[in-house]
């Protein structure tokens, strides 16, 4: 008997808009012999808003997953599927997927998202800011290359250095190339959210006026769990970033 080839289509929550380089698994559940269910989970990248699957041939039912940092694990219309109810007249499922606000940082410019969407961006950098002399020695004492400019109200042009050398530097190398977390539930009148305000006095006293234009009103935490409790980097170790300005 032939394999039976599974379509599995992703929208958007329109159910028109197709949904490109997104990670779904098909998960084969009541497995009938000895493999395990882990050993059949097949994994794809969607590219035009569709992936492929083999229908599992030792599975009643199966489970589809989404693995995305743009949307939500479970999509509107997802369900436990059994395998008895699709042939080859009968292979086409399509997900609706459900929108997740989201951040995106290159360096210059934070972008704030919803699914696919773009909602709104802000000029934003990280780490320290560099001379055209202190960026002329990383270049030649490092071979540096990963470079953004920022020119102030005054036509003067300052430089940051994004190398993934330079962000092990703490307190000098921009924030480390990783996902992050900050928790939208939390606000500054929450005690545990990590949010400072800087006209709090308690904070603000020992800052001088540069520091609190530089800062910002509020600062937010940034996180490298989803459960919104570490801090730390994995790779550079460093710790205690913040979205501010």
């Amino acid at each position: 008997m032939s394999k039976i080839q599974l379509k599995v289509k992703s929208y958007c929550e329109d159910a028109i808009t197709p949904i490109n380089d997104i990670n779904i698994k098909l998960i084969p559940l009541d497995i009938k012999d000895s493999a395990k269910p882990k050993d059949n989970i097949q994994e794809q990248i969607s590219k035009n808003g569709e992936v492929i699957f083999n229908l599992p041939s030792n599975a009643n039912k199966f489970k589809l997953e989404i693995s995305s940092e743009r949307f939500y694990e479970k999509a509107k219309n997802n369900i436990i599927r059994t395998t008895n109810s699709y042939n080859s007249n009968n292979n086409i499922i399509s997900l609706n997927l459900i929108s997740k606000p989201w951040l995106y940082f290159n360096g210059k410019e934070l972008y704030i998202c919803n699914g696919n969407k773009v909602i709104d961006y802000f000029s934003a950098y990280s780490g320290n800011v560099l001379s055209i002399e202190r960026k002329e020695e990383l270049i030649k004492q490092y071979n540096y290359e990963s470079f953004v400019s920022y020119k102030d109200k005054e036509n003067n042009i300052f430089y940051f250095c994004l190398d993934k050398k330079w962000q092990e530097q703490k307190d000098k190398g921009a924030i480390p190339e990783t996902t992050y977390y900050i928790d939208i539930n939390k606000s500054k009148d929450d005690k545990s959210s990590g949010i400072r305000e800087y006209s709090n006095p308690l904070y603000s006293k020992s800052r001088n006026k540069e520091k609190e234009i530089q800062w910002g009103k509020y600062n937010i935490p940034i996180y490298t769990d989803k459960e919104c409790s570490n801090t730390t980097e994995s790779n550079t170790k460093r710790n205690s970033f913040y979205i501010h300005g």
